[in-house]
This record gives C-alpha cells, structure tokens and sequence, in this order.
C-alpha cells in the first residue's frame, strides 16, 4: 500500500480533479467490506459492504463492471468461518446489503424522485427508448439517466486515440497495457514477488485452521 500511494503516476493523477481516484478508493473500499462480510457474517457487517458499493457506483459508473468481478473472485477464495449459511441469513443479509447501496446511491443525488425524461444529460435523449421508459418515476433519475448516457457514450465511442487506431468503444488491450507501461517496473517486480508469497501462503495445507461447529 505504501508503494503503491507513493508511486509517481499514482500521486500525479491523484491531483487532478477526475473520478479515477474516487472509484480507487471506494473499490478497495469496497474489496474489504465484502471480505469481512463473508468471513465474519453480521448484519452490520454487510450494511458497511453496502455503504462501500453504494459510493463506489456513485463515484463512477465503470463501477458496474468492477464491483461484480471483484465479488466473483472475492466469493471464489474466501471460506466463510463458522461452516454454511443459511439460506434465510444469507437472504437478510442479500436484502441488507441491496437496500443500503440504494439508499446511499439515492442519498448521494438527495433524495431525488422524477421522471426520466425530465433529465437533461448533455446531448441525450429518451427518443431512442421506448416511450414507457420515459415517463417512468424513479428514484435518482438522474443517476438511471447518467447511466444509459454512459452506455450511449461506450457504445458510440469518443474518438479514443490507441496504437494508431481510433477504436470505437475502447480497446481491450487498454488496461493491460496502461498497467505495464506507466506502473515503475520496481512495483512491478515487487507485487509480483508479494504475489508469489501471499499464493503460496494461500494455498498452504498444514497451515489452515478448521473450526468445529
């Protein structure tokens, strides 16, 4: 964590006013919360888990794509202590967690309640929708209509500038490539050599602990 806050890149892009660094915190944010969760079942351990998803799909919508990958891998390798939940505490615990993301989500545009076609979102428009979709009153409209501009901006694309090509809708190349090129090859090195420890730790049989019911 050290290395990574004081990396060159990660200082300089977290002085400018963007929502990269917003979606950074609230994702990890987020990674931890839901790894508590599932360690330590409580219902005020996965209200905080979703507070954390609630701010990080307020900070910025890529969260979408983000948060659902990372509770995948999350769930695929943490074992919850105390052997299987039940299905009802594992339904409470469902209802907790989507209940408190909306309400921050909502808290974050105040509560708002209106039609979707009574927002304005640059030069987008519901005309392309159905016409039901429009006159629908929904909570934080202008979230629902921030969303679909950025789908419509994603499929459409902004003319992105990528190994001499401009693709439309991004490259898949992009992420793996920002990351190799602009990360300092010593945090390369040394997150790959943590990496190598913490799996081997990981996977350790003598060293895992099972606790009897």
């Amino acid at each position: 964590m050290f290395f990574f806050s004081f990396s060159p890149i990660v200082i300089a892009h977290a002085g400018l006013a963007t929502t990269d660094f917003a979606i950074t915190a609230t994702v990890l944010f987020f990674v931890i919360a839901l790894q508590d969760s599932l360690e330590r079942h409580s219902v005020i351990r996965w209200a905080i888990a979703g507070i954390a998803c609630g701010l990080a799909l307020s900070a910025k919508f890529s969260a979408f794509l983000f948060l659902p990958v990372c509770f995948v891998v999350i769930l695929s390798l943490v074992r919850p202590i105390g052997g299987k939940k039940k299905f009802r505490q594992a339904a409470l615990h469902s209802i907790v967690f989507s209940i408190t993301s909306v309400l921050v989500v909502w808290s974050v545009y105040r509560f708002s309640f209106g039609r979707l076609d009574s927002i304005q979102v640059r030069n987008f428009s519901f005309s392309g929708f159905p016409k039901w979709l429009g006159v629908l009153f929904v909570p934080a409209p202008e979230f629902v209509a921030g969303f679909l501009t950025s789908h419509d901006i994603v499929t459409e694309g902004l003319g992105d500038y990528f190994f001499g090509k401009k693709p439309p809708g991004g490259a898949l190349l992009f992420f793996p490539v920002v990351l190799t090129v602009k990360t300092p090859i010593p945090i390369l090195i040394l997150s790959f050599i943590l990496g190598l420890g913490t799996g081997h730790r990981a996977c350790d049989p003598t060293k895992v602990k099972v606790e009897k019911e």
